[in-house]
């Protein structure tokens, strides 16, 4: 048994949820290493294209290429980002405020005030952090985000282990 945390989710924490999500997902990171493929032999046959009738505009294109490469990732994520926090401002945004967790007989509980929740260690996918943040998944692009500062009553740390050893993940 865990102390239970008491927090507050802020804008700022769905926003770091997001930047740490689109760095860190493994279905994300993959898209923009397949995605940088393509684009790679995209530009590669433009490029091929050009050589037959201007060398310099080959390379002027394998250039323009190679910087796109080089930022796809950094501006694939800040897009996603930005995407998130649009998302999370509009008519529909998701109603912040004070959070309660508790890892007590096996089952996690969430209280917040739009509603609570009781979930088994098994709905945990898998368990991240960032400098800020921990992230306990739920799914493939949802989490319950538990801050490391600002939270009373426990230890985040503690919890978070708690949770991850009975989750097996």
């Amino acid at each position: 048994m865990t102390s239970p945390l008491h927090f507050e989710i802020t804008p700022r924490d769905l926003e770091a949820f997001a930047s740490h999500h689109a760095a860190e997902a493994p279905h994300l990171v993959g898209r923009i290493r397949r995605m940088r493929l393509v684009w790679a032999g995209v530009f590669g046959l433009i490029a091929w294209e050009y050589s037959k009738t201007s060398v310099s505009g080959a390379l002027g294109f394998l250039v323009v290429g190679a910087a796109y490469l080089a930022a796809y990732g950094p501006l694939n994520r800040f897009l996603y980002v930005r995407q998130n926090r649009n998302l999370n401002n509009g008519p529909d945004a998701p109603r912040l405020g004070p959070v309660t967790l508790r890892f007590e007989a096996g089952r996690l509980e969430v209280e917040a005030t739009q509603g609570s929740s009781t979930l088994q260690p098994s709905a945990i996918r898998r368990v991240t952090e960032s400098p800020t943040h921990y992230f306990l998944y739920l799914g493939p692009t949802s989490a319950i985000i538990v801050p490391k500062t600002g939270v009373t009553g426990g230890d985040p740390g503690a919890f978070v282990r708690a949770v991850r050893v009975a989750a097996n993940v």
